[in-house]
C-alpha cells in the first residue's frame, strides 16, 4: 500500500493531538493537515514527531469572488502573507482558503480563475498549494472541466488537488462518495491529473435522516468499536491504492477541537492510532558514501529556507546559486536517483546530499 495515512487537526493546541501522536509513536505519522497552524506546531510535528508531509488551511472572514476572481485572490493572499512567512520551512502545501464552496456552474468557473491567481502568488513566495477543497459529492463530473485553469496552475507550480471524501458505515462501494476523484479525473486531460490529497476522510452520516453535526461521525454511526471503524478506514485506503493512482494520502477527520462540535468524529483512541502508525512512509534513496563532497563551492550566502530544510533533512550543502527571491524557502524539492535534493526557483538551483 502506498497511500499515506494521515490526520486532519482542527486545533493543534488540544492536548489530545499530542497524546494521539505519542500513542502512534514518533516517526509513525507521515501526513498531517492542520487548520490555522503556527510555526511552532509545524516545527514540532516535523522535528519531534517526524511528520513528512504537512498541509495547512487558513480561515478567512470573506472569500467572495468580487469584483473579479483575480482581485479576490490577491485580497485573500494579502491577508495571509505575513502569517505564512514563518511557516514556509515546515509547510509542504497550503490549501487555497475556500472550503466547500463555489462548486457548481459559473461559480466554479470563477473559483478556478481565483485559484489559479492565488497559486501563482503563493509560488512567488515559495509556497505550493492544493486547489479545490471540494465537499463530498461535488462538483458534478461533467462540470469539473470548468476547473482546468486551477489544475494548470497547480501543475505549473508543483501543487496538487484536495477533496473531501466520506463514506457511510460499511458502505465503501458508493463511488459518488468514496473514490469520486476518479470520476472527476476521467473528464480532464491526463497531464493535468495532479497529485490528490483527500484532506477530509472518514465516516460521516450527516447526509442521512436523523443525523446532525454532533452525531454524524463514526462514534454515532453504530460501530461496535474503534477497531471496527479502522477496518472501514483501511478498506477505503485499499480502494484508493487499487483504483485511484493519483491519491497520495488521506487525512482522517478529526483530531483536536475547540469545543464539542465535532466530538462524534474524535479519533483519540489507541486502535486508530495503531492503524495510522501501520501505514506506509515515503522513502528516499541514500547516496553512496564515497560521493565527492564540496561544500558551497561558489561562496554565496544560502537562503534561510534552504538551510532550515537541509538541516531538518540532515543534509550537507553542496552548492548554492544566487538566491534572488529572498529567504522564504524554495519552490519545490525533488530527490534525484543519486540522493541529491534539488531546490528550484527563479533565482537558481540548490543542491544538498543526505549524510
Amino acid at each position: 500500500m502506498t497511500v499515506l495515512r494521515g490526520l486532519h487537526i482542527n486545533n493543534a493546541d488540544d492536548s489530545a493531538v499530542w497524546r494521539f501522536l505519542d500513542s502512534a509513536g514518533k516517526g509513525n505519522v507521515a501526513l498531517v493537515k492542520v487548520v490555522t497552524p503556527n510555526a511552532g506546531q509545524l516545527r514540532k510535528l516535523r522535528d519531534e514527531y517526524g511528520v513528512v508531509t504537512t498541509i495547512g488551511r487558513f480561515l478567512l472572514p470573506n472569500v467572495d469572488l468580487a469584483p473579479t476572481p483575480e482581485i479576490a485572490a490577491e485580497r485573500w493572499y494579502r491577508q495571509l502573507r505575513e502569517r505564512l512567512a514563518p511557516l514556509t520551512p515546515y509547510l509542504d502545501y497550503l490549501e487555497v482558503p475556500v472550503n466547500e464552496a463555489y462548486e457548481r456552474g459559473q461559480a466554479l468557473t470563477l473559483y478556478a480563475a481565483a485559484s489559479a491567481r492565488f497559486v501563482e502568488l503563493a509560488a512567488s513566495d515559495g509556497i505550493k498549494c492544493l486547489v479545490a477543497n471540494f465537499a463530498r459529492g461535488n462538483p458534478e463530473p461533467e462540470e469539473f472541466p470548468r476547473f482546468l485553469p486551477a489544475l494548470q496552475a497547480a501543475k505549473r507550480y508543483g501543487g496538487g488537488l484536495s477533496v473531501h471524501e466520506y463514506f457511510h458505515r460499511g458502505k465503501l462501494d458508493a463511488t459518488w462518495q468514496i473514490g469520486r476523484i476518479q470520476r472527476l479525473y476521467a473528464t480532464v486531460p491526463e497531464d493535468l491529473r495532479v497529485p490528490v490529497y483527500i484532506t477530509e476522510y472518514g465516516c460521516d452520516s450527516g447526509d442521512l435522516p436523523g443525523y446532525t453535526r454532533r452525531n454524524a461521525g463514526w462514534r454515532g454511526a453504530g460501530y461496535a468499536s474503534a477497531a471496527e471503524y479502522a477496518l472501514d478506514l483501511d478498506a477505503g485506503v485499499r480502494l484508493y491504492d487499487a483504483a485511484c493512482p493519483y491519491v497520495r494520502g488521506v487525512c482522517v477527520f478529526n483530531l483536536g477541537d475547540f469545543d464539542e462540535t465535532w466530538r462524534s468524529f474524535d479519533l483519540d483512541t489507541p486502535e486508530i492510532a495503531r492503524w495510522i502508525a501501520s501505514g506506509p512512509r515515503p522513502t528516499v534513496p541514500v547516496p553512496p558514501t564515497e560521493r565527492p563532497f564540496n561544500s558551497n563551492p561558489n561562496g554565496y550566502s544560502v537562503g534561510a529556507g534552504f538551510v532550515a530544510e537541509a538541516t531538518r533533512r540532515k543534509t550537507q550543502l553542496l552548492s548554492d546559486e544566487m538566491y534572488l527571491n529572498g529567504p522564504r524557502g524554495a519552490l519545490s524539492v525533488a530527490v534525484t536517483g543519486d540522493g541529491l535534493l534539488v531546490w528550484t526557483q527563479a533565482g537558481g538551483v540548490r543542491l544538498a546530499r543526505f549524510e
